[in-house]
């Protein structure tokens, strides 16, 4: 069935506020249908409490406009996408072997920017005391974690323009377990997708709108406190779990790599759900289609290629 054409509003900051922009509607203001919107952002009242040490996950927002807006139809869910200078890091550090195969020293791995220093980030200071605590601490008879907290290289020049640094992943691809928590007061950050790029178990804590396709204790693992936390940890650096854990870990990189890719995303907004190399994480980026020549552009070909 054809469809109108529609402008298509993209939110990804972390404010539930409906998004619009005033010139996009003054243009469409008498065509309410032809403006959409997709957010990141579609849960409200998360929020940290300090007594119990546990988070209040919130509940959805409405999936509608106001009243008064110009546009129309329900609120897409547009979760952030593994960056494809995520894959090009990996693939550059990797240098063609398995990530499955990787030697992993570190038992786990915490990562956060200097940001997290702020109201949004009480509970992740919280979670990082976990980690920090149960570094050299008895895993068997044998063996002690070995575990580290510290500041995501990325931070330095801006996580947020695309600025990721090649030594934030390299101690990534060292982890077998990466913890990440969410902001105190809103969902999703890139952290879930690059954790689970970098072919660790990943665990974070709960989510309202959990990106589709992640099932707890399928392909990440999902803990629900800070004490909860500590025991998951020692749980899946049991020798007699390493084969779940590191299946684990394997089917969360081949979500994020099968569906989570930046063109998955652009198709679930716009045709309902991903359509390339779904489901076949190896595959590398769809090549980009040379735009035609402009007909200005091949007459003035012609008329230079009488004087060479």
């Amino acid at each position: 069935q054809r469809h109108e054409p529609y402008v298509l509003l993209v939110d990804f900051t972390g404010s539930i506020r409906r998004t619009e922009c005033d010139y996009l509607f003054q243009e469409f203001a008498r065509e309410k249908n032809k403006v959409r919107l997709a957010k990141r952002s579609i849960v409200q009242d998360r929020f940290y409490e300090h007594s119990t040490k546990r988070i209040h996950p919130g509940k959805l927002i409405p999936n509608q406009w106001h009243e008064h807006s110009f546009a129309s139809g329900p609120i897409l869910h547009s979760p952030l996408v593994l960056r494809e200078t995520i894959v090009t890091i990996i693939n550059n550090i990797t240098q063609g072997k398995s990530i499955q195969s990787m030697e992993r020293p570190i038992d786990v791995g915490y990562f956060w920017t200097s940001g997290d220093y702020s109201h949004f980030s009480f509970y992740r200071r919280d979670i990082a005391k976990v980690v920090k605590t149960l570094h050299h601490s008895k895993i068997d008879d044998t063996s002690v974690m070995e575990n580290q907290v510290r500041l995501a290289y990325s931070d330095k020049k801006g996580m947020g323009e695309g600025n990721v640094q090649e030594e934030y992943f390299s101690e990534l691809l060292t982890c077998k377990i990466v913890v990440i928590t969410q902001h105190d007061e809103f969902e999703d950050h890139y952290r879930l997708m690059e954790s689970l790029a970098s072919g660790a178990l990943v665990m974070t804590d709960p989510m309202i709108a959990m990106p589709a396709g992640l099932v707890d204790k399928v392909n990440v693992v999902v803990y629900n406190s800070p004490s909860d936390l500590k025991k998951l940890i020692k749980y899946y650096l049991q020798p007699e779990n390493e084969k779940e854990r590191k299946r684990i870990a394997e089917e969360g990189f081949k979500l994020v790599m099968g569906r989570h890719r930046c063109w998955h995303r652009l198709e679930e907004l716009v045709f309902g759900r991903p359509l390339t190399n779904v489901d076949k994480p190896f595959l590398p980026a769809p090549p980009k289609e040379e735009r035609p020549k402009s007909l200005f552009l091949v007459a003035v070909e012609e008329i230079v290629g009488q004087f060479v």
